[in-house]
């Protein structure tokens, strides 16, 4: 049987542990009250790392949690340990420095994760340092180790702690497992009015699944064209509904042998699409859906036309409604490619223990809980979807936004999030947004400033085919452009084009496409992560004027694939020396005049004939765009000159056309003196 030491009974906390008292409801159940939203209890104890020996002798003597404190720290820090190690001599020392219970879920100012309603006993955090036998910390930063409390449905202990999380059900598709996702989408259904779709529309391909029934099998699935108004009646009081499928393509070579719909296999697919011929991926989706009894499903290779560019250019422009419509998008979350299923767990063995309480002011109340190594809620949400390889693709980056309401299956859990709430598998948590997605697009003041942070996010994520830069967000840049009335430009907007242009790279990232793909003004010209500072004070203000922007696209989307730009701007520019040194840490190179630095410098790309690859560079021009606070702010000015470094690409129809290729800043106390012999001339930008 496990027991727990005497230094280790401390973690059984009851009415006698400072914070906590009884209090008794009205239905006279006796449950315990917390003081905040902490419970520290004091627990101190030394050993030396990485053999453990106190521990381990404690844990042989039958202390579990001895066992699982030396195995959880073991399991998340034994990659680090030799790191810590260097420069000791092997022996040293770590120290558990007090155990902590979250007993409230408190504010998380990740990107739309808020706050939950809940206040009860969550987790248990204990504390390390690791130090030399000198006394030297090792670790320059608060380690811990977290456990959550679960309990099983029904266990006194979820009630008298307040404990949220339930054990799971293993089968993905278990009577209790989609019992629960029909009530998330049921109660989103019914209690959230942000979360009704805006419209009601139906994309021009469908995947009929079949119809529950229990007279008859479900037939094989098959393409449905609605245009052609010979869907399947829906069911009673009820409209036609569908699911979309997000998932990762995979690599090239396996993304060109997937099962898709081209013109040749149209009319077969009409006729059917026998289950078994599916990738894993898919299959696991009708599954999905035919529990949660949804009729119809969206999959883009099926249901766009994968052969026929005026078909994918057309579908991919609807893509914001497609997503915006479904009653549900399903997330493949721990698939990296269709040939993946996503229904199976990949639960590595659990650390955890059970802990058999009995309180000490109310005998009869006992109960059992479990403690599990890990961190669950809104973190382990996190650690599940965002840290996966479908968060990193950039196809799902709009997927994701887009989607009303979002079902994601990852490698442990399966989590749904609508524009209101996050709710998790065995957790009575629910988690309230403060959603940057779709619906909430323009909800800050600027709305400007949320566009250029999802390009933020979207710029750091892959693309199996270049060329799908701009089509990939086209759905978000059309929910903007519908809420603003603002003309896009290759990812930049009319209205705000002069703090656009002002965007930032990081050169070492990547270069430019082989194949163009956009003006070099934009930031999707070339492949590097971007950034703006969204800082733009009352103190900032433009200098230079907009005469014309303008760029040719794809007439079946126009937020889509972009063929030519041109921008023509009335501003002081200058010819411009660059030296390789000088700089600061975003603005590495430095601009020099009559042998005296006046500005700092970087450049978009460093693998271009106009990156320096000598001490100095000449030949390029500064064009003044704005006095704009700088992306390096500390110790400097509030605003700063700032512009962009051109290249002349020759004379066309009269004129010089410059592209751009890098980025300046002035920092002499916002000395403007650089363009003081200057007068405005028109620039034209391709």
């Amino acid at each position: 049987m496990i027991t727990l030491c005497e230094c280790c009974k401390v973690i059984i906390v009851d009415a006698t542990t400072p914070g906590c008292g009884e209090i008794i409801r009205e239905q006279g159940e006796t449950v315990l009250e917390y003081d905040g939203p902490e419970i520290n209890i004091e627990y101190n104890r030394t050993d030396t790392f990485p053999d453990f020996p106190a521990l381990t002798a404690s844990a042989t003597a039958g202390c579990g949690f001895c066992s699982l404190l030396k195995e959880s720290i073991n399991r998340k820090y034994v990659d680090d340990f030799e790191e810590w190690s260097y420069n000791t001599d092997g022996s040293n020392e770590i120290t558990v420095d007090g155990l902590t219970y979250l007993c409230s879920t408190h504010p998380s100012f990740r990107n739309d994760i808020l706050y939950s309603d809940f206040t009860g006993l969550h987790t248990l955090r204990a504390f390390l340092v690791l130090s030399s036998r000198q006394g030297e910390e090792l670790a320059g930063e608060r380690l811990y180790v977290s456990f959550d409390l679960m309990t099983k449905p029904g266990n006194h202990a979820a009630s008298y702690f307040g404990i949220p999380f339930r054990t799971i059900c293993i089968p993905r598709l278990s009577r209790a497992n989609i019992k629960m996702m029909r009530g998330w989408i049921d109660e989103c259904d019914h209690s959230h009015p942000n979360c009704k779709a805006e419209e009601t529309f139906l994309p021009t391909r469908l995947i009929y699944v079949g119809r529950h029934s229990k007279r008859r099998r479900y037939p094989d699935p098959h393409l449905i064209i609605t245009t052609q108004k010979n869907l399947p009646l829906p069911a009673q009081n009820q409209h036609y509904r569908y699911a979309a499928l997000s998932y990762c393509w995979g690599s090239l070579p396996t993304s060109r042998h997937a099962l898709k719909t081209e013109n040749k296999t149209v009319e077969k697919h009409c006729s059917g699409i026998p289950l078994k011929t599916m990738p894993q991926g898919f299959q696991d989706m009708v599954k999905v859906t035919r529990a949660l009894q949804i009729d119809y499903i969206w999959i883009d290779c099926l249901c766009i036309i994968q052969d026929d560019d005026i078909d994918w250019q057309k579908e991919s422009s609807a893509m914001q409604r497609i997503y915006r419509n479904a009653v549900l998008t399903v997330v493949a979350a721990s698939s990296t490619s269709p040939h993946e299923g996503f229904l199976r767990r990949g639960i590595q063995p659990q650390l955890s223990l059970d802990i058999l309480y009995t309180a000490k002011d109310t005998p009869m109340t006992e109960g059992t809980f479990h403690l599990t190594f890990g961190e669950g809620g809104q973190n382990q949400f996190y650690a599940d979807v965002r840290e996966s390889t479908w968060n990193q693709r950039g196809w799902t980056f709009q997927e994701d936004f887009l989607a009303r309401r979002v079902l994601y299956f990852s490698t442990r859990l399966t989590y749904i999030q609508c524009q209101t709430s996050l709710r998790v598998e065995g957790s009575e948590c629910v988690y309230y947004c403060q959603s940057e997605r779709c619906s909430n697009l323009i909800k800050y003041q600027d709305p400007y400033i949320s566009w250029y942070a999802l390009i933020d996010q979207y710029n750091d994520r892959d693309l199996t085919y270049s060329k799908d830069k701009l089509p990939a967000i086209a759905g978000l840049a059309q929910v903007l452009a519908e809420r603003t009335e603002d003309q896009y430009l290759a990812g930049l907007w009319s209205r705000d084009l002069i703090r656009g242009l002002l965007w930032i790279s990081k050169p070492e990232c990547g270069g430019r496409p082989d194949k163009y793909r956009a003006p070099s003004w934009s930031w999707a010209s070339h492949d590097n992560y971007v950034q703006w500072n969204s800082d733009w004070n009352k103190n900032a203000s433009g200098r230079c004027e907009i005469l014309d922007a303008r760029t040719s696209v794809d007439t079946h989307n126009p937020f889509g694939c972009v063929s030519s730009g041109l921008l023509v701007l009335l501003g002081k520019y200058r010819p411009a020396t660059v030296i390789t040194s000088g700089g600061n840490h975003k603005h590495p190179f430095s601009i020099v005049l009559g042998g005296r630095k006046v500005a700092n410098a970087c450049f978009d790309v460093l693998d271009l004939e106009s990156s320096p690859k000598s001490a100095e560079i000449t030949g390029l021009s500064a064009l003044l765009v704005a006095s704009a606070p700088p992306c390096f702010p500390k110790g400097g000015p509030e605003v700063c000159p700032t512009g962009l470094l051109l290249d002349s690409t020759g004379v066309y129809s009269g004129h010089t056309r410059f592209r751009r290729v890098g980025r300046f800043e002035i920092w002499s106390d916002g000395d403007l003196s650089f363009f003081d012999d200057r007068k405005p001339q028109v620039v034209h930008m391709v």
